[in-house]
């Protein structure tokens, strides 16, 4: 809208009209699966830290929500650090952007990993998980959306 309209909107109508930049809602989601491993390795003279696992990320129906699906079959990643990955894939998940828009519509899998018995920590899966999140979602062709306003 104009300024000339705005200023006749005032004079003839008494009627005050703020301008704002239009916003469009996005989503940003991903269009294909991608596998990404997540490696920490770091030795410095005493207790190291260790975590290393592996991802899958596919798009969910809808491009709505995120899931974590674990999948893990036998001791690759004990029970007690799983749970990192999937804190850091969430974590992950809102600050890796594409336009800066929410990221929505991901199921990440944990289908393998090993650790180390002395050096592994939740801290070094944590930073495992959340490397393999950036790398998966690099490659999983992501793509932004604009949100239905039904959907908000």
């Amino acid at each position: 809208m104009s300024r000339v309209a705005v200023g006749r909107l005032k004079t003839r109508f008494g009627v005050e009209v703020e301008l704002h930049q239009p916003r469009v809602p996005y989503v940003e989601t991903i269009k294909g699966e991608a596998r990404a491993q997540g490696r920490y390795k770091k030795q410095t003279g005493g207790r190291g830290q260790f975590g290393d696992c592996v991802i899958v990320i596919e798009p969910l129906d809808g491009h709505v929500g995120y899931e974590f699906v674990d999948q893990i079959v036998g001791g690759v990643i004990p029970n007690g650090f799983r749970p990192a990955i999937d804190r850091a894939s969430r974590r992950r998940w809102l600050t890796v952007v594409l336009a800066g828009a929410p990221v929505q519509g991901v199921r990440v899998r944990l289908v393998d990993g090993s650790y180390h018995t002395v050096d592994s920590s939740e801290m070094a899966f944590k930073v495992a998980g959340s490397m393999a999140f950036k790398s998966a979602y690099e490659k999983a062709q992501p793509t932004l959306l604009e949100r239905s306003w039904s959907s908000r």
